[in-house]
């Protein structure tokens, strides 16, 4: 093993989850094929109505996740005044196969409260490296503890979803794409694109927010922009070009999520998920929708110095 690079040798591999390992093996194999399946079909229409239900379900499922996970149910940033709305979002955020609002909520308030704890967070880079971070899913090193997150217990919708989640997943992740494509002869295109390309992709945008994003302190909330250099300044260029869009904005300003996250915007020019909570609250779907006040950083740098 002394021949692997010291990140892969210092990883858990005592812990590796072998089920789990071999799921992201098995659709990233899928995925693969899904790219071929593409470039064979060539330039039709079956191939643009394929890769726009791919595209269309990443998007939606993504939202589930980041919207209804992530800064509603995690951090409470708004209120949801459509029961109809929650219940799609936690239909599509089950497409992710990212496990239930639930285990998920859980997971999350533990990474805010004991952020990069070598024992406490489920995602933390300082005992076993950014590599770590990223594949975290993979390894069984974390042992769940839901006393943080009873308070869902009294939610019937997301208990539902807890209940119910492998087969609403599953079928959310590669039937109903199956579905969809099928209508134009092309089942195993939405199986392999919509269901394992889309999945691999998605995966590792998210796992780039716990790995990229903190690999530099860019979450720590004492960190000051007056340390960044320039090599931060080139790599944060990167991930609002990149990581912006593929994990609809939150991988951007992860700094401020930390200081600030009961906030919904995270003052990023690219934040998608951001944009969509506020066409939301004008359609009066959700509402008490929390933003950061325009001189909080001000005032946080100014405490810092």
């Amino acid at each position: 093993m002394t021949f692997l690079p010291v990140a892969v040798r210092r990883l858990p591999w005592h812990t590796l989850n072998k089920t789990v390992t071999a799921f992201f093996t098995l659709i990233t194999v899928l995925a693969v094929i899904g790219v071929g399946h593409m470039v064979h079909t060539g330039l039709s229409w079956v191939t643009v109505a394929t890769l726009g239900v791919t595209i269309l379900l990443y998007a939606l499922a993504g939202s589930g996740v980041t919207s209804l996970y992530h800064r509603c149910l995690s951090h409470g940033t708004f209120r949801i005044c459509s029961r109809v709305l929650k219940c799609l979002w936690l239909v599509f955020a089950a497409a992710t196969i990212q496990l239930s609002a639930y285990i998920w909520e859980s997971r999350h308030i533990a990474h805010h409260d004991y952020p990069d704890d070598p024992l406490k967070d489920p995602y933390g880079t300082k005992r076993w490296g950014v590599l770590y971070a990223h594949f975290a899913s993979l390894f069984s090193v974390y042992q769940d503890d839901f006393s943080n997150v009873e308070h869902l217990k009294r939610d019937r919708l997301v208990m539902l979803q807890h209940k119910y989640y492998w087969p609403l997943a599953f079928g959310m992740a590669f039937g109903l794409p199956m579905l969809i494509c099928s209508l134009w002869g092309d089942a195993w295109g939405g199986f392999l694109c919509g269901g394992a390309l889309r999945l691999v992709v998605q995966y590792n945008f998210a796992f780039s927010v716990n790995s990229l994003a903190h690999s530099s302190g860019d979450h720590d909330p004492q960190m000051s922009e007056k340390t960044e250099t320039s090599a931060t300044n080139l790599r944060n260029a990167f991930l609002k070009f990149v990581l912006g869009l593929g994990t609809l904005g939150e991988a951007l300003n992860h700094r401020v999520h930390h200081a600030y996250p009961g906030i919904a915007l995270t003052g990023s020019h690219f934040d998608i998920t951001g944009w969509t909570l506020q066409v939301l609250e004008r359609w009066k779907l959700i509402e008490g929708l929390r933003t950061l006040p325009a001189d909080a950083m001000t005032r946080r740098h100014v405490a810092d110095m």
